[in-house]
């Protein structure tokens, strides 16, 4: 059986928390349980694009379900807040420490930053159906970790676009529930 995607991709993998490790130990289904912070831009192109893109409404300690699941080589990851679901694929990159995320049309290759305190990901480069090539001043700008803290699973995604400013800013913790395993 193949590695887990994060740990074939990421460099320094072996120093990260346990827990972040154990999170992305995806070899069927893992599910996740958390309480989550969400802050929308303010600005129309903001709500217009969160819409789109089916994020969670603005709140404060929202529950939360993320499902990390195994399909073929990729790690689909959905985040559901009940009302609104969204997901994004994980794929290899051939450069090692980036990995692919897919979210729509939208293939980012993103640098996975690996230590002791966590994993930090930021946004490199952006194809639209990974054949046209977003100029580097329309790139998303994220601000994007996994950490633990108090012995839990923490992350922080903050995703702003030039021009419009903050899309969302998503942060909170998870409790890893199920871990079923490829038969």
């Amino acid at each position: 059986m193949a590695n887990p995607l994060f740990e074939r991709n990421l460099l320094n993998y072996e120093k990260l928390p346990s827990l972040i490790k154990d999170m992305h130990d995806v070899q069927s289904i893992v599910t996740a349980i958390g309480i989550s912070d969400v802050v929308l831009g303010k600005s129309k192109a903001a709500v217009f694009l969160a819409r789109i893109f089916g994020f969670p409404d603005e709140g404060v300690n929202l529950s939360i379900t993320v499902t990390f699941e195994k399909k073929g080589n990729d790690e689909l990851l959905f985040r559901d807040y009940g009302s609104r679901k969204f997901q994004t694929i994980f794929k290899d990159h051939p450069q090692p420490g980036y990995v692919y995320e897919l979210f729509g049309p939208l293939w980012f290759e993103v640098q996975c930053e690996c230590s002791e305190d966590g994993i930090k990901m930021i946004i490199k480069k952006c194809r639209l159906w990974n054949v046209i090539p977003l100029p580097f001043f329309l790139l998303p700008k994220t601000n994007a970790m996994e950490k633990v803290n108090d012995d839990k699973y923490h992350f922080d995604v903050d995703i702003s676009m030039p021009l419009i400013g903050r899309i969302i800013w998503y942060k909170g913790h998870l409790e890893k529930i199920i871990s079923s395993q490829a038969a």
